[in-house]
């Protein structure tokens, strides 16, 4: 925001010298340089203003002396001032141009009024519009700092027990939930569903020879500098080192850049020495790859197939923060497509087209995601090609999920650094390669974010009172999702609509999750539901006692219908499924 101020400033200080400039240019019957500096002249092959040919003086009120630095221009000089047609005749006074300024006449009096009434509504209107873009501005990020503190105060947590720990997030009882219903909606959409796709669960701690061969202990690294005034560290290839540090603001402190390498060591056993080393995983990939043998084996799958995994990955990241944006623990879901090497742009483009419809999945609209492709140069080391799909977050454009074709680059270097043989052999053909790999990976954390901010939602909707609205913040998520899927709402906690309230959500809660909320007015109680995205309210009233029916509300139209305690499963099946 400081940035966003610092520039419109500077727009508004440009807006009042040009006015100044303007209100100097008028001709009030007293000389200024103001009357002819801006008039352009030819001038070297050129156009020049003639302050940029001369030196301007005024030895007094009514006259304006233009000194020409080379002499041979004066007559260019004297045709432009004519040619302006500002009615002033200049005088060729030996190597100089002289200008006498008329006299103020009534009638020019009255035509300065009016230009500068003018001038200085225009300016009015063009300060006024930097006012209202500035009061726009601050609405719309106090709305997203608005979301943003609700998201984390309503579905996730950080621990604070101890003062917390930077960049570390604890799920609470809604976010987990969430959470683990996209972990399913995916495993579901990309494993179970798919005769072409197997699933492992490959351990966190490897044999450090893995990330050896992988290239992560000499190749993940980020470039780092520190400010030597706050020690505050950051990615020097995302800031420029010749501005003032963002946290002190101390300028020219900067460190040289130095590769930091983002993997977290740590030790096996009792001793802590280089021969105990190892490594919590930077990424998923490795496991599935030193796995390829061992599942081409079990599964019997033949190429094309992939190899899926979800599980949490540790990056010692230098740059860490935007909530959950990036942690250094945190949750990814991946597979790698093995495909015969003629192969690869197809499944690319095709694994493409099915992330794209993934997010469409989430709620995540078109015009919310952008394709990046990496050019040369950018890429990691392994890659020969990858485009990453990045979202329009509250604090910027920025990486959501990434597709990249890895070629050989693990199969091969981890059968040439283990010795064990890699290939793959087509049993149709007989022929043994070493399948390429497209590898499609998408953060955990990250969709449960594009997730909560596509479907945070605030509208106006109408009250009980006829002509009145009010407003409501809602979750829209897809059902699938939602962390509860219905909400069982007795109008009140009398003994006898709990009696029938409490059965049916019992019933319910076999097959679906189900929140049971009876506290405060239904009002208020379906305001709440809405900002968790519960689809569903089943309201059991004192009509329920008799017809043995109850009410339900449909959070994202608010339209309601009358069911049959009897056929809630039914009702429910049909709309939940």
């Amino acid at each position: 925001m400081h940035t966003y101020l610092n520039s419109k400033k500077s727009d508004f200080q440009t807006t009042i010298e040009h006015l100044q400039k303007e209100l100097g240019s008028l001709r009030t019957g007293r000389a200024t340089p103001a009357l002819v500096e801006d008039i352009v002249v030819n001038a070297y092959g050129s156009t020049m203003e003639i302050r940029g040919l001369a030196s301007l003086n005024v030895p007094d009120s009514r006259t304006v002396v233009i000194d020409p630095w080379d002499k041979s221009l004066i007559q260019n000089i004297e045709k432009g001032i004519r040619d302006a047609g500002i009615g002033l005749s200049p005088v060729v006074d030996g190597s100089v141009l002289r200008i006498m300024v008329p006299q103020m006449t009534e009638e020019n009096r009255k035509q300065i009024v009016k230009v500068l009434k003018e001038k200085l509504e225009d300016a009015r209107i063009r300060l006024r519009g930097f006012r209202e873009e500035i009061r726009e501005e601050i609405l719309k990020r106090e709305k997203e700092k608005k979301k943003e503190n609700f998201l984390k105060t309503k579905n996730l947590s950080c621990s604070m027990n101890y003062g917390g720990l930077a960049n570390s997030w604890d799920y609470g009882p809604l976010g987990v939930e969430l959470k683990r219903n996209i972990v399913e909606a995916w495993w579901k959409r990309f494993v179970t569903s798919r005769k072409d796709m197997v699933g492992i669960d490959a351990a966190i701690i490897m044999n450090p020879k893995v990330w050896e061969a992988s290239g992560h202990t000499a190749e993940f690294t980020d470039p780092l500098v520190e400010c030597k005034k706050c020690h505050t560290r950051f990615r020097a290839d995302q800031i420029s080192v010749t501005d003032a540090c963002a946290n002190c603001g101390a300028k020219n402190e900067f460190t040289q850049s130095k590769n930091f390498n983002l993997m977290f060591k740590t030790f096996l056993g009792s001793t802590e020495d280089d021969s105990s080393v190892a490594y919590l995983r930077g990424e998923l990939a490795q496991g599935m790859f030193v796995d390829f043998p061992a599942v081409i084996q079990t599964s019997r799958k033949r190429v094309p197939f992939g190899i899926a995994q979800t599980g949490k990955c540790f990056r010692n990241e230098i740059t860490p923060g935007n909530f959950i944006f990036r942690t250094r623990e945190f949750n990814l879901m991946e597979f790698e497509f093995f495909v015969n090497p003629s192969e690869w742009e197809k499944w690319f483009e095709y694994w493409l087209g099915e992330m794209k419809s993934w997010l469409s999945f989430l709620g995540v609209k078109v015009d919310q995601f952008i394709l990046h492709e990496i050019p040369d140069g950018e890429r990691a080391h392994y890659s020969k090609r990858t485009v990453d799909i990045e979202y329009n977050y509250p604090f910027g454009q920025k990486e959501l999920y990434g597709i990249a074709y890895r070629t050989d680059f693990d199969l091969k270097n981890h059968m040439e650094k283990s010795g064990k043989d890699m290939r793959y052999t087509d049993p149709m053909s007989g022929e043994k390669y070493i399948p390429h790999v497209i590898e499609p990976t998408f953060g955990i954390d990250r969709t449960v974010l594009v997730t909560l901010l596509s479907a945070y939602t605030e509208e106006e909707v109408s009250t009980a009172e006829e002509g009145e609205t009010d407003s409501r913040i809602v979750l829209k998520l897809p059902k699938a999702l939602a962390p509860f899927k219905i909400a069982v709402l007795p109008l009140s906690k009398k003994p006898e609509l709990n009696a029938v309230a409490e059965p049916i959500s019992e019933k319910l809660r076999a097959r679906w999750s189900v929140d049971y909320d009876e506290t405060q007015s239904i009002g208020k109680r379906y305001r709440r539901q809405d900002e968790i995205g519960t689809p569903y309210c089943v309201t059991v009233d004192f009509d329920s006692l008799n017809d043995q029916a109850v009410t339900i509300r449909d959070r994202d139209s608010m339209k309601q219908v009358r069911i049959k305690i009897d056929e809630l499963e039914q009702w429910f099946e049909k709309e939940l499924k």
